[in-house]
């Protein structure tokens, strides 16, 4: 299905509905909502995608119907909060498509700057009306008969805004952003991630209101900063966040240090920029088996260690954004392995280096190779980096993922229980005399040799407790 838009500019431009499952279903729902006598339409962002020529990952519904006649209609529905008037639809298939239905509401009012204390039923005017931004606020009609076409509805001239590279709040945007503060992070994502010019009127409310960021739950706000940082958008995004004044209350410790945010976006971009960096097999090569592979992308871990960087611990950002556990780890790891690697740079070059134990026990850490990247990423800002840094780091990229996994742990000639069987108990030295033995191995000593360096960390037997 195709739908056809006056532009401003010569010739028309045409949304393609894609020819995909989820658009099925979407349509499926939508057709039943209205052979039911109900309004229907697709809103929002799959409306606002398909005016960008993107494909929507979902689809959302706005009807006339009810809660309960939505549930009626449907033989698989989750009410995810039916008191707001949104049910979700799911299909029959494994896993199942989901698209959120929620009947046309206007806000009352908002307590806590997040949500509001209840909804009344409205028609679809004042349904658009109560959304965020103009892009957000389109609509897509199904007409009647068996070749049913799509009508874009647009009350709030969205299509102008979103040809003129624009983001707009509808109606008041103090009104917007003070009804929900989280519209503030989602005024940068959306004006980073699609290339849009903030309005000067939204804009300047942005700015006046930057302060309610401080009522928003640090999960919301981890959300938004997660999909902020995406490789396309991250620098524009923490630009964004900067220019407005957000980042004092999204990350305070950075704006005390860097009040324009300049070192991070640097550091931000450097990280999307250093393809060129990625060890890439030369023509013919076989990738080894069961070697590390290179990062790739900007995954949130690496993302927020770059933001950690020296004014805010990777660790504190953690806990200041209720990271998952995982998460949290990644990014102090990297942060901690890449200031390990600074290290390891010398006017000289590696020279070898690349085979001492202590660097083969930082290569072969799991996050590695995403510590390398921000090294290089960081390179400008160390004032005291070789020249050669950027070619040392790139070797030791290359050395990472051109060596299989079982060199960076060969069969230990020493171990727990051999020290055990000599006559050595466990004891705060154990594990020091192990990985002295390691780091000899790693070195090519023999079993000879590597059992002397762990007995250098004992000491006489019995005396190492």
């Amino acid at each position: 299905m195709t739908v056809d838009l006056a532009d401003p500019a010569p010739g028309p431009l045409r949304l393609t509905l894609p020819e995909t499952d989820a658009a099925a279903f979407a349509m499926r729902v939508l057709e039943a909502l209205r052979e039911a006598g109900h309004e229907a339409f697709l809103v929002g962002g799959c409306v606002r995608d398909l005016v960008l020529g993107l494909a929507p990952k979902d689809y959302d519904i706005a009807t006339s119907a009810r809660p309960e006649q939505v549930s009626s209609l449907f033989p698989r529905v989750v009410e995810v909060g039916a008191s707001f008037g949104v049910v979700c639809v799911l299909s029959a298939g494994q896993p199942p498509i989901a698209v959120e239905v929620a009947t046309f509401r206007a806000d009352l009012d908002y307590e806590d700057g997040r949500r509001p204390l209840g909804v009344r039923f409205v028609g679809v005017e004042q349904d658009v009306l109560r959304r965020d931004f103009t892009m957000n606020g389109l609509l897509l009609d199904l007409g009647p008969g068996a070749e049913a076409a799509l009508t874009l509805v647009d009350l709030v001239d969205g299509i102008a805004d979103l040809l003129a590279g624009r983001l707009r709040a509808i109606g008041d945007p103090r009104a917007r952003f003070g009804e929900d503060a989280l519209r503030l992070l989602r005024a940068v994502r959306f004006a980073a991630r699609f290339g849009l010019t903030i309005e000067a009127e939204t804009s300047a409310a942005m700015r006046e209101l930057a302060p309610r960021l401080q009522v928003i739950s640090r999960e919301r706000v981890r959300m938004e900063l997660e999909h902020m940082l995406q490789p396309a958008s991250a620098c524009a995004a923490i630009q964004l966040l900067a220019d407005h004044g957000l980042h004092a209350f999204v990350l305070p410790e950075l704006a005390a240090a860097d009040p324009g945010l300049l070192r991070v976006v640097g550091r931000l971009q450097r990280l999307v920029d250093e393809a060129s960096l990625d060890p890439a097999p030369s023509a013919g090569h076989v990738p080894i088996e069961d070697a590390f592979v290179a990062s790739r992308g900007l995954p949130f871990p690496l993302a927020l260690a770059a933001l950690a960087h020296g004014a805010l611990a990777a660790s504190a950002l953690g806990a200041r954004f209720r990271l998952a556990s995982d998460v949290a780890q990644a990014a102090t790891q990297i942060d901690a392995l890449a200031t390990a690697f600074e290290s390891h740079l010398t006017d000289r070059g590696l020279h070898g280096a690349a085979a001492t134990p202590a660097l083969l026990r930082l290569l072969r850490a799991d996050q590695a190779d995403a510590a390398l990247r921000l090294l290089h990423a960081r390179v400008p800002e160390i004032a005291a980096a070789p020249p050669t840094a950027r070619a040392q780091i790139a070797e030791l990229r290359r050395l990472r993922t051109a060596t299989p996994r079982s060199r960076w742990w060969p069969p230990p000639h020493v171990d727990g229980a051999r020290l055990q069987a000599a006559g050595f108990g466990p004891g705060p030295r154990f594990r020091l005399a192990i990985d002295a033995a390691m780091d000899a191995q790693l070195a090519g000593a023999d079993d000879a040799a590597c059992f002397a360096a762990a007995l250098d960390q004992l000491g006489p037997v019995g005396g190492a407790t």
